[in-house]
Protein backbone atom coordinates (compact mmCIF):
# COMPACT_ATOMS: atom_id res chain seq x y z
CA UNK A 1 0.00 0.00 0.00
CA UNK A 2 1.34 3.24 -0.86
CA UNK A 3 2.11 5.83 2.15
CA UNK A 4 0.67 8.85 2.02
CA UNK A 5 2.92 12.17 2.03
CA UNK A 6 3.27 13.27 5.19
CA UNK A 7 1.42 16.85 5.86
CA UNK A 8 2.71 19.71 8.47
CA UNK A 9 0.39 20.93 11.04
CA UNK A 10 0.88 24.28 8.98
CA UNK A 11 -0.57 22.61 5.95
CA UNK A 12 -3.22 21.05 8.05
CA UNK A 13 -4.30 24.20 8.96
CA UNK A 14 -3.96 25.85 5.61
CA UNK A 15 -6.30 22.95 3.95
CA UNK A 16 -8.89 23.18 6.88
CA UNK A 17 -9.34 26.66 5.99
CA UNK A 18 -9.85 26.53 2.44
CA UNK A 19 -12.06 23.55 3.03
CA UNK A 20 -14.18 25.79 4.99
CA UNK A 21 -13.86 28.98 2.83
CA UNK A 22 -15.07 26.44 -0.30
CA UNK A 23 -18.47 24.90 1.84
CA UNK A 24 -19.55 28.84 2.41
CA UNK A 25 -19.05 29.61 -0.75
CA UNK A 26 -21.00 26.23 -1.92
CA UNK A 27 -23.87 27.49 -0.42
CA UNK A 28 -27.01 29.75 -2.56
CA UNK A 29 -29.40 32.21 -1.03
CA UNK A 30 -28.84 34.77 1.38
CA UNK A 31 -25.64 35.18 3.21
CA UNK A 32 -25.37 33.68 6.43
CA UNK A 33 -23.88 35.68 9.32
CA UNK A 34 -20.86 34.07 8.68
CA UNK A 35 -20.27 35.14 5.47
CA UNK A 36 -20.33 38.56 6.23
CA UNK A 37 -18.06 38.52 9.89
CA UNK A 38 -15.74 36.06 6.98
CA UNK A 39 -15.80 39.34 4.38
CA UNK A 40 -15.78 41.95 7.25
CA UNK A 41 -12.06 40.35 8.37
CA UNK A 42 -11.23 40.05 4.85
CA UNK A 43 -11.45 43.65 4.35
CA UNK A 44 -10.17 44.54 7.96
CA UNK A 45 -6.67 42.10 6.90
CA UNK A 46 -6.42 44.03 3.71
CA UNK A 47 -6.43 47.28 5.15
CA UNK A 48 -4.08 46.53 8.08
CA UNK A 49 -2.17 44.17 4.98
CA UNK A 50 -1.62 47.46 2.82
CA UNK A 51 -0.86 49.89 6.15
CA UNK A 52 1.72 47.16 7.11
CA UNK A 53 3.22 47.25 3.88
CA UNK A 54 3.73 51.50 3.85
CA UNK A 55 4.92 51.33 7.20
CA UNK A 56 7.92 48.94 6.27
CA UNK A 57 8.63 51.03 3.27
CA UNK A 58 8.83 54.13 5.54
CA UNK A 59 11.33 52.29 7.80
CA UNK A 60 8.75 51.86 10.56
CA UNK A 61 9.33 48.56 11.09
CA UNK A 62 8.22 47.89 14.69
CA UNK A 63 4.20 49.37 13.65
CA UNK A 64 4.17 47.22 10.79
CA UNK A 65 5.14 44.05 12.60
CA UNK A 66 2.30 44.75 15.25
CA UNK A 67 -0.22 45.45 12.07
CA UNK A 68 0.89 42.54 10.00
CA UNK A 69 1.09 39.69 13.31
CA UNK A 70 -2.76 41.01 13.27
CA UNK A 71 -3.22 40.15 9.69
CA UNK A 72 -2.19 36.66 10.13
CA UNK A 73 -4.67 35.87 12.98
CA UNK A 74 -7.16 36.96 10.95
CA UNK A 75 -6.05 35.63 7.11
CA UNK A 76 -4.05 32.45 7.92
CA UNK A 77 -3.57 32.27 3.88
CA UNK A 78 -2.33 35.59 2.95
CA UNK A 79 1.37 35.29 1.58
CA UNK A 80 1.93 39.18 1.99
CA UNK A 81 1.50 39.20 5.42
CA UNK A 82 3.79 36.48 6.29
CA UNK A 83 6.14 37.42 3.79
CA UNK A 84 6.28 41.32 4.93
CA UNK A 85 6.37 40.17 8.30
CA UNK A 86 9.61 38.34 8.24
CA UNK A 87 11.12 40.84 6.34
CA UNK A 88 9.86 43.58 9.14
CA UNK A 89 11.55 41.38 11.50
CA UNK A 90 14.84 41.29 9.90
CA UNK A 91 14.94 44.58 9.07
CA UNK A 92 14.43 45.20 13.33
CA UNK A 93 16.74 42.86 13.70
CA UNK A 94 14.50 40.02 15.35
CA UNK A 95 16.20 37.28 13.36
CA UNK A 96 14.74 34.13 15.29
CA UNK A 97 11.85 35.66 15.01
CA UNK A 98 11.61 36.05 11.36
CA UNK A 99 12.52 32.48 10.69
CA UNK A 100 8.90 31.07 11.05
CA UNK A 101 6.79 33.77 8.91
CA UNK A 102 9.17 33.08 6.47
CA UNK A 103 8.55 29.21 6.38
CA UNK A 104 4.96 29.90 6.41
CA UNK A 105 5.29 32.16 3.02
CA UNK A 106 7.37 29.85 1.17
CA UNK A 107 4.81 26.89 1.85
CA UNK A 108 1.90 29.35 0.26
CA UNK A 109 4.25 30.01 -2.26
CA UNK A 110 7.44 27.27 -2.56
CA UNK A 111 8.71 29.18 -5.82
CA UNK A 112 8.76 32.58 -4.30
CA UNK A 113 12.45 33.51 -4.86
CA UNK A 114 12.46 37.12 -3.14
CA UNK A 115 11.19 34.87 0.50
CA UNK A 116 14.37 32.50 0.06
CA UNK A 117 16.41 35.54 -0.01
CA UNK A 118 14.76 36.42 2.80
CA UNK A 119 15.17 33.66 5.13
CA UNK A 120 18.49 33.06 4.11
CA UNK A 121 19.71 36.67 5.21
CA UNK A 122 18.07 35.63 8.79
CA UNK A 123 20.08 32.44 8.74
CA UNK A 124 22.97 34.32 7.89
CA UNK A 125 22.49 36.97 10.59
CA UNK A 126 22.09 33.84 12.97
CA UNK A 127 25.60 32.42 12.01
CA UNK A 128 23.71 29.32 10.81
CA UNK A 129 26.22 29.57 7.15
CA UNK A 130 24.77 26.22 5.88
CA UNK A 131 21.52 27.10 5.70
CA UNK A 132 21.95 30.28 4.66
CA UNK A 133 23.81 28.89 1.83
CA UNK A 134 21.03 26.73 1.13
CA UNK A 135 18.41 28.94 0.57
CA UNK A 136 20.11 31.44 -2.09
CA UNK A 137 21.12 28.09 -4.03
CA UNK A 138 17.11 27.32 -3.57
CA UNK A 139 16.62 30.58 -5.03
CA UNK A 140 19.33 30.21 -7.91
CA UNK A 141 17.67 27.22 -8.85
CA UNK A 142 14.73 29.33 -9.64
CA UNK A 143 16.68 31.71 -11.19
CA UNK A 144 20.16 31.26 -11.99
CA UNK A 145 20.69 34.83 -12.94
CA UNK A 146 19.01 36.32 -9.84
CA UNK A 147 21.99 38.39 -8.69
CA UNK A 148 20.35 38.93 -4.91
CA UNK A 149 21.52 35.10 -4.78
CA UNK A 150 25.02 35.81 -5.83
CA UNK A 151 25.39 38.53 -3.04
CA UNK A 152 23.93 36.40 -0.66
CA UNK A 153 26.34 33.73 -1.35
CA UNK A 154 29.28 36.22 -1.46
CA UNK A 155 27.71 37.70 2.16
CA UNK A 156 28.31 33.57 3.51
CA UNK A 157 31.92 33.14 1.86
CA UNK A 158 32.82 36.07 3.74
CA UNK A 159 31.09 35.51 6.76
CA UNK A 160 33.02 32.28 6.48
CA UNK A 161 36.55 34.23 5.72
CA UNK A 162 36.55 33.62 2.39
CA UNK A 163 37.20 37.08 1.15
CA UNK A 164 38.36 35.81 -2.57
CA UNK A 165 35.33 34.11 -3.68
CA UNK A 166 32.83 36.60 -1.64
CA UNK A 167 34.72 39.35 -4.25
CA UNK A 168 33.85 36.77 -7.14
CA UNK A 169 30.49 36.69 -6.13
CA UNK A 170 29.73 40.27 -5.35
CA UNK A 171 31.25 40.48 -8.77
CA UNK A 172 29.24 38.41 -10.72
CA UNK A 173 25.88 39.88 -8.82
CA UNK A 174 26.96 42.90 -10.59
CA UNK A 175 27.70 41.16 -14.01
CA UNK A 176 23.89 40.28 -13.82
CA UNK A 177 22.57 43.40 -12.96
CA UNK A 178 24.81 46.44 -13.26
CA UNK A 179 22.38 48.74 -11.21
CA UNK A 180 22.41 46.79 -7.77
CA UNK A 181 23.10 48.70 -5.05
CA UNK A 182 23.51 46.25 -2.27
CA UNK A 183 25.89 44.45 -4.16
CA UNK A 184 28.20 47.64 -4.59
CA UNK A 185 27.66 48.47 -0.63
CA UNK A 186 28.52 45.07 0.27
CA UNK A 187 31.55 44.81 -2.31
CA UNK A 188 32.86 48.35 -1.00
CA UNK A 189 32.45 46.93 2.54
CA UNK A 190 34.62 44.22 2.23
CA UNK A 191 37.39 46.53 -0.17
CA UNK A 192 36.65 49.03 3.41
CA UNK A 193 37.74 46.06 5.90
CA UNK A 194 40.84 45.38 4.03
CA UNK A 195 42.35 48.57 3.59
CA UNK A 196 41.30 49.31 -0.25
CA UNK A 197 39.27 52.92 0.64
CA UNK A 198 39.95 54.29 -3.17
CA UNK A 199 37.70 51.01 -4.17
CA UNK A 200 35.32 51.18 -1.68
CA UNK A 201 34.38 54.80 -2.19
CA UNK A 202 34.42 54.30 -5.69
CA UNK A 203 31.83 51.30 -4.78
CA UNK A 204 29.58 53.42 -2.14
CA UNK A 205 29.66 56.42 -5.03
CA UNK A 206 28.34 54.20 -7.70
CA UNK A 207 25.44 52.49 -5.47
CA UNK A 208 24.24 55.99 -4.32
CA UNK A 209 24.44 57.36 -7.65
CA UNK A 210 21.99 54.34 -8.74
CA UNK A 211 20.22 55.03 -5.68
CA UNK A 212 19.91 58.30 -4.56
CA UNK A 213 18.26 57.54 -1.42
CA UNK A 214 20.56 54.74 -0.02
CA UNK A 215 21.07 55.42 3.16
CA UNK A 216 23.63 52.45 3.47
CA UNK A 217 25.42 53.57 0.70
CA UNK A 218 25.90 57.31 2.44
CA UNK A 219 27.28 55.72 6.40
CA UNK A 220 29.58 53.40 4.36
CA UNK A 221 30.92 56.12 2.08
CA UNK A 222 31.08 58.52 5.92
CA UNK A 223 32.93 55.32 7.64
CA UNK A 224 35.41 55.57 4.39
CA UNK A 225 36.17 59.16 3.85
CA UNK A 226 36.67 59.10 7.85
CA UNK A 227 39.68 56.55 7.43
CA UNK A 228 41.23 58.05 5.10
CA UNK A 229 40.93 61.70 7.48
CA UNK A 230 38.16 63.37 5.53
CA UNK A 231 36.30 64.25 8.86
CA UNK A 232 33.74 66.93 7.02
CA UNK A 233 33.54 65.18 3.80
CA UNK A 234 32.22 62.19 6.29
CA UNK A 235 30.06 63.64 9.11
CA UNK A 236 28.10 65.20 5.95
CA UNK A 237 27.31 61.88 4.22
CA UNK A 238 26.75 60.40 7.46
CA UNK A 239 23.51 63.26 7.80
CA UNK A 240 22.70 62.58 4.28
CA UNK A 241 22.04 58.95 5.49
CA UNK A 242 20.19 60.45 9.27
CA UNK A 243 18.37 62.38 6.71
CA UNK A 244 16.86 59.57 4.45
CA UNK A 245 16.48 57.08 7.20
CA UNK A 246 15.87 58.74 10.43
CA UNK A 247 15.13 55.90 12.39
CA UNK A 248 18.18 53.79 11.36
CA UNK A 249 20.78 53.33 14.23
CA UNK A 250 23.72 53.11 11.65
CA UNK A 251 24.06 56.65 10.58
CA UNK A 252 24.70 57.17 14.54
CA UNK A 253 26.71 54.77 15.27
CA UNK A 254 28.77 55.75 12.61
CA UNK A 255 29.29 59.02 13.40
CA UNK A 256 29.60 58.05 17.18
CA UNK A 257 32.62 56.06 15.85
CA UNK A 258 33.68 58.83 13.90
CA UNK A 259 33.27 61.67 17.46
CA UNK A 260 34.98 58.73 19.50
CA UNK A 261 38.00 58.71 17.29
CA UNK A 262 38.24 62.36 17.29
CA UNK A 263 38.26 62.60 21.15
CA UNK A 264 35.05 64.62 20.57
CA UNK A 265 33.28 62.30 23.65
CA UNK A 266 30.19 64.98 24.08
CA UNK A 267 28.89 64.53 20.48
CA UNK A 268 29.84 60.90 20.81
CA UNK A 269 28.38 60.30 23.74
CA UNK A 270 24.73 62.35 22.02
CA UNK A 271 25.14 59.81 18.59
CA UNK A 272 25.49 56.89 20.86
CA UNK A 273 22.24 57.37 22.33
CA UNK A 274 20.84 57.89 19.98
CA UNK A 275 21.77 54.93 18.42
CA UNK A 276 20.75 52.91 21.45
CA UNK A 277 17.09 54.61 21.40
CA UNK A 278 16.87 53.39 17.73
CA UNK A 279 18.19 49.82 18.95
CA UNK A 280 18.00 48.44 21.86
CA UNK A 281 18.80 45.16 21.07
CA UNK A 282 21.75 45.87 19.03
CA UNK A 283 25.55 45.14 20.18
CA UNK A 284 27.45 48.00 18.26
CA UNK A 285 25.62 50.31 20.53
CA UNK A 286 26.35 48.83 23.39
CA UNK A 287 30.15 48.33 22.21
CA UNK A 288 30.14 52.04 21.53
CA UNK A 289 29.19 53.60 25.08
CA UNK A 290 31.14 51.01 27.08
CA UNK A 291 34.52 52.25 24.84
CA UNK A 292 32.94 56.15 25.97
CA UNK A 293 32.79 55.27 29.32
CA UNK A 294 36.05 53.86 29.46
CA UNK A 295 37.39 56.74 27.65
CA UNK A 296 35.67 59.57 30.20
CA UNK A 297 37.56 56.48 33.16
CA UNK A 298 34.30 55.16 34.18
CA UNK A 299 35.64 51.40 33.92
CA UNK A 300 32.89 49.76 35.90
CA UNK A 301 30.63 51.79 33.95
CA UNK A 302 32.09 50.24 30.97
CA UNK A 303 32.04 46.73 32.35
CA UNK A 304 28.60 46.93 33.30
CA UNK A 305 27.58 47.74 29.87
CA UNK A 306 29.19 44.79 28.18
CA UNK A 307 27.86 42.57 30.69
CA UNK A 308 24.04 43.63 30.43
CA UNK A 309 24.55 43.43 26.64
CA UNK A 310 25.82 40.22 26.83
CA UNK A 311 22.79 38.99 29.78
CA UNK A 312 20.13 40.35 27.15
CA UNK A 313 19.51 38.79 23.98
CA UNK A 314 21.54 39.37 21.68
CA UNK A 315 20.34 38.71 18.16
CA UNK A 316 23.36 38.21 15.84
CA UNK A 317 26.42 35.72 17.06
CA UNK A 318 28.71 38.23 15.53
CA UNK A 319 27.74 40.62 17.55
CA UNK A 320 28.10 38.95 20.74
CA UNK A 321 31.37 37.18 19.97
CA UNK A 322 32.83 41.11 19.77
CA UNK A 323 31.03 42.17 22.84
CA UNK A 324 32.36 38.97 24.88
CA UNK A 325 35.95 39.72 23.13
CA UNK A 326 36.16 43.61 24.20
CA UNK A 327 34.86 42.39 27.64
CA UNK A 328 37.58 39.94 27.94
CA UNK A 329 40.30 42.81 27.16
CA UNK A 330 38.69 45.57 29.88
CA UNK A 331 38.79 42.90 32.07
CA UNK A 332 42.41 42.45 31.98
CA UNK A 333 43.00 46.32 31.74
CA UNK A 334 41.04 47.02 34.60
CA UNK A 335 43.04 44.21 36.43
CA UNK A 336 46.21 45.66 35.27
CA UNK A 337 44.84 49.50 36.42
CA UNK A 338 44.24 48.32 39.76
CA UNK A 339 47.50 46.20 40.11
CA UNK A 340 49.49 49.50 39.05
CA UNK A 341 47.39 51.80 41.28
CA UNK A 342 48.12 49.56 43.93
CA UNK A 343 51.89 49.58 43.28
CA UNK A 344 51.34 53.38 43.16
CA UNK A 345 50.07 53.60 46.16
CA UNK A 346 52.60 51.48 48.20
CA UNK A 347 55.68 53.65 45.61
CA UNK A 348 54.28 57.23 44.96
CA UNK A 349 57.77 57.89 43.94
CA UNK A 350 58.20 55.50 41.41
CA UNK A 351 58.30 57.13 37.84
CA UNK A 352 57.91 54.37 35.65
CA UNK A 353 54.96 52.85 37.24
CA UNK A 354 52.86 56.77 36.52
CA UNK A 355 54.19 55.91 33.03
CA UNK A 356 52.63 52.51 32.90
CA UNK A 357 49.74 53.66 33.83
CA UNK A 358 50.00 56.76 31.29
CA UNK A 359 50.22 54.20 28.27
CA UNK A 360 46.89 52.67 29.63
CA UNK A 361 45.43 55.42 30.13
CA UNK A 362 46.32 56.38 26.80
CA UNK A 363 44.76 53.21 25.12
CA UNK A 364 41.45 53.45 27.00
CA UNK A 365 40.89 56.94 25.16
CA UNK A 366 41.67 58.74 28.13
CA UNK A 367 44.08 61.33 26.48
CA UNK A 368 44.46 64.02 29.73
CA UNK A 369 44.56 61.58 31.85
CA UNK A 370 47.70 59.59 30.01
CA UNK A 371 49.51 63.51 30.07
CA UNK A 372 49.00 63.81 33.62
CA UNK A 373 50.34 60.93 34.94
CA UNK A 374 53.05 61.20 32.39
CA UNK A 375 53.80 64.67 33.36
CA UNK A 376 54.52 63.53 37.39
CA UNK A 377 56.54 60.69 35.77
CA UNK A 378 58.60 63.88 34.09
CA UNK A 379 58.72 65.46 37.76
CA UNK A 380 60.03 62.65 39.29
CA UNK A 381 62.26 61.61 36.71
CA UNK A 382 63.25 64.09 34.08
CA UNK A 383 64.58 61.91 31.42
CA UNK A 384 64.32 62.46 27.51
CA UNK A 385 62.10 59.11 27.16
CA UNK A 386 59.73 60.27 29.98
CA UNK A 387 59.20 63.47 28.46
CA UNK A 388 59.23 62.31 24.73
CA UNK A 389 56.25 60.05 26.22
CA UNK A 390 54.45 63.05 27.36
CA UNK A 391 54.29 65.50 24.59
CA UNK A 392 52.96 62.14 22.80
CA UNK A 393 49.91 62.05 24.94
CA UNK A 394 49.37 65.97 24.50
CA UNK A 395 49.53 65.68 21.05
CA UNK A 396 46.89 62.84 20.90
CA UNK A 397 44.74 64.91 22.90
CA UNK A 398 45.01 67.73 20.51
CA UNK A 399 47.03 70.42 23.32
CA UNK A 400 49.15 71.13 21.04
CA UNK A 401 50.60 74.23 22.50
CA UNK A 402 52.11 72.02 25.51
CA UNK A 403 53.65 69.44 23.44
CA UNK A 404 55.27 71.62 20.87
CA UNK A 405 57.95 72.84 23.21
CA UNK A 406 58.92 69.59 24.38
CA UNK A 407 59.32 67.93 21.06
CA UNK A 408 61.45 71.62 19.97
CA UNK A 409 63.50 70.58 22.63
CA UNK A 410 64.00 66.52 22.30
CA UNK A 411 64.49 67.37 18.13
CA UNK A 412 67.21 69.88 19.17
CA UNK A 413 68.59 66.45 20.96
CA UNK A 414 68.54 64.34 18.06
CA UNK A 415 65.53 62.55 18.60
CA UNK A 416 64.17 61.60 15.41
CA UNK A 417 60.71 61.06 16.92
CA UNK A 418 60.44 63.78 18.75
CA UNK A 419 61.37 65.12 14.78
CA UNK A 420 58.54 63.86 13.29
CA UNK A 421 56.02 64.72 16.06
CA UNK A 422 57.48 67.99 15.81
CA UNK A 423 56.40 68.81 12.19
CA UNK A 424 52.81 66.89 12.79
CA UNK A 425 52.10 69.57 15.94
CA UNK A 426 53.22 72.52 13.80
CA UNK A 427 51.04 71.74 10.72
CA UNK A 428 47.95 71.08 13.53
CA UNK A 429 49.22 74.55 14.57
CA UNK A 430 49.11 75.82 11.31
CA UNK A 431 52.80 76.77 10.95
CA UNK A 432 52.98 74.63 7.43
CA UNK A 433 56.71 76.31 6.56
CA UNK A 434 58.08 75.15 10.22
CA UNK A 435 55.91 71.97 9.66
CA UNK A 436 57.86 71.37 5.88
CA UNK A 437 61.14 71.98 7.23
CA UNK A 438 60.88 69.48 10.50
CA UNK A 439 59.54 66.96 7.89
CA UNK A 440 62.71 67.60 5.69
CA UNK A 441 64.93 67.31 8.69
CA UNK A 442 63.39 64.18 9.09
CA UNK A 443 64.09 62.53 5.88
CA UNK A 444 67.24 62.98 5.66
CA UNK A 445 67.98 60.83 8.27
CA UNK A 446 64.91 58.15 6.85
CA UNK A 447 64.77 58.46 3.77
CA UNK A 448 62.73 55.19 3.04
CA UNK A 449 60.29 56.32 5.55
CA UNK A 450 57.30 56.78 3.49
CA UNK A 451 54.88 58.70 6.41
CA UNK A 452 56.75 61.91 6.51
CA UNK A 453 56.38 62.26 2.29
CA UNK A 454 52.82 62.01 2.82
CA UNK A 455 52.80 64.80 5.50
CA UNK A 456 55.15 67.12 3.90
CA UNK A 457 52.66 66.50 0.89
CA UNK A 458 50.48 67.80 2.83
CA UNK A 459 52.34 70.65 4.39
CA UNK A 460 53.47 71.87 0.70
CA UNK A 461 49.76 71.39 -1.09
CA UNK A 462 48.35 74.25 2.12
CA UNK A 463 51.54 76.17 1.27
CA UNK A 464 50.70 76.76 -2.80
CA UNK A 465 53.36 74.69 -3.69
CA UNK A 466 51.76 72.01 -6.06
CA UNK A 467 54.61 70.89 -7.89
CA UNK A 468 56.80 69.96 -4.44
CA UNK A 469 53.43 68.50 -3.17
CA UNK A 470 53.17 66.01 -6.09
CA UNK A 471 56.89 65.09 -6.09
CA UNK A 472 56.38 64.04 -2.47
CA UNK A 473 53.55 62.12 -2.58
CA UNK A 474 54.91 60.55 -5.87
CA UNK A 475 57.61 59.67 -3.52
CA UNK A 476 55.24 58.29 -1.07
CA UNK A 477 53.32 55.84 -3.32
CA UNK A 478 56.85 54.77 -4.64
CA UNK A 479 57.60 53.76 -1.03
CA UNK A 480 54.18 52.88 0.99
CA UNK A 481 53.15 48.93 1.00
CA UNK A 482 49.30 49.71 -0.51
CA UNK A 483 48.17 51.75 3.21
CA UNK A 484 44.99 53.05 3.96
CA UNK A 485 45.88 56.24 2.89
CA UNK A 486 47.46 55.23 -0.77
CA UNK A 487 43.93 55.30 -2.41
CA UNK A 488 43.82 59.37 -1.60
CA UNK A 489 46.82 60.38 -2.73
CA UNK A 490 46.52 58.58 -5.76
CA UNK A 491 43.99 60.57 -6.63
CA UNK A 492 45.43 63.83 -4.92
CA UNK A 493 48.42 63.15 -7.78
CA UNK A 494 45.61 62.94 -10.50
CA UNK A 495 44.04 66.27 -9.55
CA UNK A 496 47.61 67.90 -9.00
CA UNK A 497 48.84 66.64 -12.66
CA UNK A 498 45.72 67.45 -14.37
CA UNK A 499 45.68 70.93 -12.86
CA UNK A 500 49.31 71.61 -14.13
CA UNK A 501 48.73 69.92 -17.41
CA UNK A 502 45.96 73.06 -17.84
CA UNK A 503 47.72 75.71 -17.20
Amino acid sequence: MRRLPKISSRSRRLTTLFLAASLGFAAVGTAPASAVTSLAARNTAFKLQSEAMRLYKDGDYRKAIELLRQVTNLSLNSFLAYFYLGLSLNADRQYSEAMEPLKTALELEPGHIQAHIALGDACLKLGDLSEARAEYLRALSLQNNYAPAHDGLGRVFEAGGDDDRAAEAYQKALELNVAFPDAYANLGELYLRRGRLDDAIDLFRKAIEIKPDFSLGYSRLGIAYSREGLHHQAIAAINRAKTIAPRDPLPYLSLGRIFLDLGNLTRAESEIEAALARDPGGWEGPLLKARLLLANQEMHGALAVLEQALGSEIREPFGRRELQKTLDRYRAMAWRIAELTGALAGAPGEARLYLDLAALMSEAGAQDRAAELAFRASELSPDDAGRLQLAYYLLKGQRYSAALPIFQDLAALGWPPALLNLGITQAALGRDEEAASAYGKFIEGHPRDPLPRLYLGNSLLRLGRTREAEASYRTYLDLAAGDEKTGKVRRLVRLLQEAGESR
